[in-house]
């Protein structure tokens, strides 16, 4: 991870120049979707490390593109630790170009704990909108495969004490990536991501970053 002087300034250690692994995981069935990820981040550095869980799944709704959506993201560091819990309604396809697209919209519930921060006074519960857009395609360049995915997540609606609380200062914040794939064989492959938010992800206004990896498929 290599992020800006910005994300580097309010977090100090945690966003500068860090290493990180992350484990996905995916199962598709005729009865809905299930996703998952793992990172750790500074895992050479025990002082620093953190851990974020992603969980989402969808069920399909009968003879619709539509599905029941849910979404579980905890995130812990050193000195505070978050979890948003996220039930709604998705709507995704495949194109017969390829091309996968998805959509949701849920309500944001957040359970956290920010006494690591100094901070008090934070209710768990209740805390705006969320709505996320994502597409992704794979295509081939001289033989060579590649994919390209690009997600955005926006948080509407959301409780003054909780953006006083994060920085993000503004009721209204996104956040998303874009990841471009190198599938240089079946199992390994090459990724590099640019990671972007604005009054989101604890940093006032705009903030990115650009992550390099390696990837094996197991």
């Amino acid at each position: 991870m290599d992020w800006s002087h910005k994300a580097e300034k309010v977090f100090g250690k945690q966003r500068s120049e860090n290493a990180f692994v992350k484990l996905h995981g995916y199962n598709a069935t005729d009865f809905g979707d299930l996703y998952g990820n793992v990172l750790i981040e500074d895992p050479d550095d025990q002082e620093e490390m953190g851990i974020e869980v992603v969980l989402i799944g969808q069920i399909n709704l009968p003879d619709s593109d539509f599905n029941a959506y849910s979404q579980v993201y905890v995130k812990n560091e050193p000195d505070w630790s978050e979890t948003i819990v996220l039930p709604g309604v998705s709507w995704d396809k495949v194109f017969d170009n390829g091309l996968y697209f998805q959509s949701a919209l849920a309500l944001n519930y957040v359970i956290a704990d920010y006494r690591g921060l100094g901070m008090s006074g934070w209710e768990n519960g209740y805390n705006g909108l969320y709505f996320t857009l994502t597409a992704s395609k794979d295509f081939d360049i001289f033989d060579n495969k590649f994919s390209v995915m690009w997600n955005q997540e926006q948080y509407f609606f959301r409780e003054d004490i909780y953006t006083d609380i994060t920085g993000e200062q503004r009721s209204f914040g996104f956040n998303g990536w874009l990841v471009l794939d190198w599938h240089v064989t079946e199992n390994f492959g090459l990724a590099l991501s640019y990671r972007y938010s604005n009054n989101n992800m604890g940093v006032k206004g705009y903030s990115d970053g650009v992550f390099y990896s390696l990837k094996y498929k197991f």
